[in-house]
């Protein structure tokens, strides 16, 4: 096990080509598609689906802020309108609140769905092994409507992928077919712990994004 000190990664490209040198014997064969999280996970993503050859694209989810304490998730809302809700959200606000964060963060998503996928629909899911990843898991919660999301869209399986992640996970991740992570730790909390060079690059993000810079050949 690394010191909890120890940057695991010099940056997302290291991680992301490790993650999919990982993933390559069990997942490039079934000719997946590669979904990132913005922002990190796209990045990392986008490396990872060099690896496996497979199509790439962004999905969208917002963590559910806290009211008086925004760094404190209770949840996700997701696009096409799923949402989650954690077992501490349920049970320390009233629904009238809940439902106010969660109709503000969905109009977020909205604006993500613009920006990052310029309004375009998810690739097709059906019968296909679908991989979401992102660029690390402290609790996952942000990640659970995803998966009912590819559920609802038929995904063959649902599987979910990143560099780093902590012990310390949202039982109902169980619900994807499998989690696969290169490191993991009990004190894992933050991406200052993973990443050497912890700046994202947007242009350069837009960029993986571009079908037509995906078409290029990678190297």
């Amino acid at each position: 096990m690394s010191d909890q000190k120890e940057k695991h990664f010099k940056n997302r490209r290291q991680a992301g080509e490790r993650l999919g040198k990982f993933l390559e014997p069990k997942y490039r064969s079934l000719k997946p598609v590669v979904l990132g999280i913005p922002l990190g996970g796209i990045e990392v993503g986008y490396y990872v689906s060099i690896a496996l050859e497979a199509e790439f694209s962004a999905i969208i989810s917002k963590k559910l802020p806290y009211p008086g304490n925004e760094k404190l998730a209770f949840g996700a809302a997701s696009e096409q309108g799923e949402s989650y809700i954690t077992a501490m959200g349920i049970n320390t606000l009233s629904t009238d609140v809940i439902s106010k964060v969660v109709e503000g963060q969905f109009e977020e998503v909205e604006q993500r769905v613009k920006l990052y996928r310029k309004d375009a629909s998810l690739p097709e899911l059906k019968g296909r092994v679908v991989i979401i990843v992102d660029d690390c898991i402290a609790s996952g919660s942000t990640i659970v409507p995803l998966i009912t999301l590819c559920r609802k869209l038929d995904a063959a399986q649902v599987i979910l992928a990143t560099p780093v992640a902590g012990h310390n996970l949202d039982p109902n991740l169980n619900k994807a077919d499998a989690l696969e992570v290169l490191i993991q730790h009990p004190f894992f909390h933050s991406l200052d712990q993973a990443y050497e060079k912890n700046h994202i690059d947007h242009h350069k993000i837009m960029l993986m994004l571009n079908p037509v810079y995906q078409a290029q050949p990678r190297f």
